[in-house]
């Protein structure tokens, strides 16, 4: 599945200097996993052009 709005949010979130640590819980189950990892995958490469780590 493709989940750009979690991905752009955990981008937000990191740009906005939120922690790791507060990434929401979407649901339970596999997906929920899934939107997760976008989030955190989002943040880590926010994370990556902020500290100039391309």
């Amino acid at each position: 599945m493709n989940f750009l709005q979690e991905y752009q949010s955990g981008r937000w979130a990191r740009e906005a200097n939120r922690e790791l640590s507060r990434c929401p819980f979407y649901q339970m189950g596999d997906e929920g996993a899934s939107q997760r990892d976008a989030w955190r995958q989002g943040w880590h490469d926010a994370d990556k052009e902020i500290r100039g780590k391309k």
